[in-house]
């Protein structure tokens, strides 16, 4: 594919299609961890989440990070940063996570919708850039009109996003999930953070139907409320925080799987188990149903 051409940042191109996916396979690469930079047992110990009960699953504070970065988490703990996620998005350290399993259903829910964009949309601030750059005002104004079209094919709602570009964007979390531990840390409401803390990325939900969708606004996300949901709660934005290796436990399952993909898949049946027992109806899960659909057909 010849890239020297302005259709690469046409997020409804087929160059763009052929960009993504060579992003994805650069990602797939990247991402997966050695020997040595993996948690090894020294400091930090498993936790088996399957032999947890419902009350305590409901009160785990999670938090998922890339294998690679085990080792040094487990030499120096975690430490409040700016990820590589959180270029363009997050302008404050913090170390973030979800309070209870659910709540870490919410937060791939929303995440999937979010990698969706970062990978189509040829604005976004995180979007990777193709190597071609616009040469003069036409192009630039192209792209420009290219990202509002953008915005407005996802204010549309997310159930008419075509199934090409859906599956790029469960590659995407499928290659990041099977790499990723998921992390159980010991923190103290009001000591380690604010359960009330305010969510500032929140001021700009209720303004453009494309973020209320990206934020699955009124399911997930309460965009009346300031406060920040239990799917996106953080240490106080902005200071040094370090948690010690003794206040974290990795998530394991019973089986032997320790990858941030088995632990989120687990909570999902545990969830709709536990929605069954209650006769309670489950929340819709859009992106994450078609993600784990995806992934069992692989």
């Amino acid at each position: 594919m010849n890239y020297q051409k302005i259709e690469v940042y046409n997020p409804h191109s087929e160059a763009r299609l052929v960009f993504v996916d060579e992003q994805i396979a650069r990602f797939a690469e990247e991402i997966k961890p050695s020997v040595d930079n993996q948690i090894n047992g020294t400091a930090i110990q498993d936790l088996i989440i399957d032999m947890l009960d419902t009350i305590a699953l409901n009160y785990v504070h999670l938090h998922y990070t890339a294998k690679r970065n085990g080792s040094s988490i487990e030499k120096n703990g975690l430490e409040a940063r700016l990820g590589i996620n959180s270029t363009g998005v997050d302008e404050q350290i913090a170390i973030y996570f979800s309070i209870g399993y659910e709540a870490a259903l919410s937060n791939w829910e929303v995440w999937t919708r979010w990698r969706l964009c970062q990978l189509f949309s040829p604005t976004a601030a995180q979007a990777k850039k193709p190597a071609y750059r616009p040469v003069d005002s036409e192009e630039r104004n192209k792209i420009a009109k290219w990202g509002i079209d953008w915005m407005t094919y996802v204010s549309k709602g997310f159930n008419k996003i075509d199934d090409a570009k859906l599956e790029r964007a469960f590659r995407y979390n499928h290659a990041e999930l099977l790499n990723s531990d998921y992390l159980a840390l010991s923190l103290c409401p009001v000591v380690d953070y604010d359960p009330c803390q305010l969510d500032p990325k929140k001021e700009n939900i209720m303004l453009w139907g494309y973020t209320r969708e990206i934020y699955a606004t009124g399911i997930h996300t309460n965009g009346d409320d300031p406060h920040a949901e239990k799917w996106n709660m953080s240490t106080p934005l902005g200071q040094e925080v370090t948690i010690a290796p003794a206040r974290i436990k990795r998530l394991v399952l019973s089986n032997g799987a320790n990858d941030a993909y088995s632990v989120l898949r687990w909570f999902w049946d545990k969830y709709h188990e536990e929605c069954r027992q209650h006769n309670k109806a489950p929340k819709e899960f859009f992106a994450l149903s078609r993600f784990f659909n995806y992934c069992d057909s692989l």
